[in-house]
């Protein structure tokens, strides 16, 4: 027989908890798979593009600082971004983020911002 503590626990509606972020300032500056240097895999080991070409998102981090798995937010927290890959230049409190085209990538240009990043467990 169920007692009535285990049946309240049962019934009762779930809760979810809340994922933690930190907040972090970096410098973000942008590119594309397309640029000199890169090549359509990432350092995680993951395409750029999906199978019918349409670009992935991503980040370039420096893996002592963000993990590499990591979702970062650049919107508040609205959406998040894997940080699947490294570059030589991305040193510190730098990312990188991946855009689908050169154009993009110029407008993004180079910014101050602050991130939130949920760290891979």
């Amino acid at each position: 027989m169920i007692s009535l503590i285990l049946l309240a626990y049962l019934l009762a509606p779930r809760i979810p908890v809340p994922v933690q972020a930190q907040a972090m300032t970096v410098v973000a500056t942008a590119y594309t798979s397309n640029d000199p240097g890169c090549n359509e895999i990432t350092a995680t080991g993951r395409r750029t593009r999906y199978p019918d070409g349409r670009h992935k998102p991503g980040i370039a981090v420096d893996p002592r600082v963000i993990k590499l798995g990591s979702r970062v937010s650049l919107d508040g927290g609205r959406s998040y971004i894997l940080a699947d890959d490294v570059g030589p230049a991305i040193r510190g409190k730098r990312i990188d983020v991946r855009l689908p085209d050169r154009h993009a990538a110029i407008t993004f240009g180079r910014r101050k911002m602050v991130i939130l990043v949920r760290r891979k467990r």
